[in-house]
């Protein structure tokens, strides 16, 4: 019977509170933290008295292989509970997970685990420790070795145990004993999930209040509208001069016009801007301009309209010609149930990295004398423009070919909502973070393959070549 109790929660454990990663944070002060995704941002939760009197300074954060990112406060909870975006740097290993129903029997049934500590150079140490008391407080938690005390920096510490064979996550340690400095207090990991659950629900969650700066100006998300095939986003623009012309460029600028890019990067740009009692057209005259004063701020109504396509969470980017700010992963109440991603997460066939993206072929299939490869692409670290040459460079072109030699350049290529004919170029802006579905459409091939090497023209003009080999074909 206790065996069946043991593997009846170590499946209740597996993918739910194990495989998370810790990372080291400088402030003013050093101290740690856990990593957590939600949609296609990765945030960290940490102890907020490590922040409370730097909440607007930059966060210099470290993991795993001396991953080192920068990060924003943006959020704090009841019992001493922030949340740090991620916003620039290399990407941290992220994950999405959740607690256990079943957390409270498991943590009953534990009396000991271990301390990570993640170090500045991206290095750990792992300290065991026993657990001297469990109560509503939290658990009080004391290491093996004698001679170990807690120390300044070392809040945020993740406290974990080898439950079922399974690394399980049960708590964030806040605080040392006011009287004994090799106590450590740990605030338990269901508590502190119930806190910030809403935070995370569903990896989509409504982002009001969000506020981005550009120049002088401030800006301010305060209602997100949606309307069959339109969707309307009402911000608040403030100056710190006491006279400025804000200036906004419309929907001729292509990729850096004022627009939307939803989850899966397709596009929506300005149709109108409304300030006051004026009106403009997103595209006439290409840009439209107002007042704005010191200490009082302007309401901007931007309406997109044949959305009908985009889905949740979309990103807004606000163009003022040679410069773009970009709100990221907001919503509208009525979508908060958006499924965020239509691809689906199974293992990709084959992957590659270069320059900055990540290309995944999902699935490779071969009807009648046309082969079709399907996959995601991302744009890692920043957003960034994907250049692709199509079929009219030669061996430079976009290709597969088989073991034999035998050639076939590309038909067309289809990414998020646009279809370009293999005789063009790709030219598309990707967000950050956002897998981007991408298609490959090879016509006349007038042999059967068991497998093709995709050579991609990375560029224009025939561009620098990358091969992704041996992609087997299903029929």
């Amino acid at each position: 019977m206790k065996q069946t109790f043991s593997l009846f929660y170590l499946l209740l454990l597996t993918g739910l509170i194990f495989a998370q990663n810790t990372v080291h944070l400088s402030i003013v002060e050093e101290g740690r933290g856990i990593l957590r995704s939600r949609g296609s941002e990765c945030f960290i939760v940490a102890p907020y008295h490590l922040i409370q009197n730097a909440e607007t300074k930059t966060i210099t954060i470290t993991g795993e292989n001396q991953k080192t990112s920068t990060g924003k406060f943006i959020k704090s909870y009841p019992g001493d509970i922030a949340i740090i975006r991620i916003e620039k740097g290399a990407n941290q290993d992220c994950t999405e997970w959740k607690i256990s129903k079943s957390f409270t029997t498991l943590l009953k049934n534990s009396y000991e685990g271990f301390l990570e500590i993640r170090n500045d150079d991206g290095s750990f140490d792992h300290e065991p420790m026993y657990f001297k008391k469990q109560t509503d407080q939290g658990i009080t938690i004391q290491a093996k070795d004698p001679s170990f005390e807690f120390a300044k920096g070392m809040s945020g510490s993740s406290l974990f145990s080898n439950i079922n064979g399974v690394k399980t996550y049960l708590g964030m340690l806040l605080s040392v004993d006011e009287s004994n400095s090799k106590l450590g207090n740990v605030f338990q990991a269901d508590d502190m999930d119930r806190i910030i659950n809403d935070f995370f629900l569903n990896n989509i969650v409504s982002e009001y209040g969000q506020t981005l700066s550009y120049n002088n100006f401030t800006f301010k998300i305060k209602d997100i509208l949606t309307d069959g095939n339109q969707i309307k986003i009402i911000l608040d623009a403030n100056t710190s001069l006491s006279k400025e012309t804000l200036i906004f460029y419309g929907s001729q600028y292509g990729d850096n016009s004022t627009m939307l890019f939803d989850c899966e990067n397709k596009t929506s740009k300005i149709n109108l801007f409304k300030m006051g009692d004026k009106v403009y057209h997103g595209a006439y005259g290409g840009w439209t301009s107002t007042e704005l004063f010191s200490g009082s701020s302007q309401s901007i109504e931007l309406t997109f309209n044949n959305v009908s396509k985009i889905k949740f969470p979309i990103n807004l980017q606000l163009s003022f010609g040679d410069s773009q700010i970009i709100f990221r992963n907001l919503n509208s109440l009525s979508n908060l149930s958006e499924n965020a991603n239509s691809i689906v997460s199974n293992s990709p066939l084959k992957s590659i990295e270069f320059d900055d993206f990540k290309l995944e072929i999902m699935e490779n299939t071969q009807q009648d004398e046309t082969v079709i490869l399907r996959g995601k692409i991302t744009a890692l670290e920043n957003d960034s423009h994907l250049i692709l040459s199509g079929n009219n460079y030669g061996d430079g072109s976009t290709m597969i070919y088989s073991s034999r030699g035998d050639k076939i350049k590309v038909t067309k290529i289809k990414i998020a909502d646009q279809t370009i004919e293999g005789n063009c170029y790709v030219a598309k802006k990707l967000i950050k973070n956002i897998p981007t579905q991408i298609q490959f459409y090879f016509d006349n091939v007038l042999t059967d393959f068991d497998f093709v090497n995709l050579q991609l023209a990375v560029g224009g003009n025939g561009g620098k070549p990358i091969l992704v080999r041996k992609i087997p074909i299903k029929k």
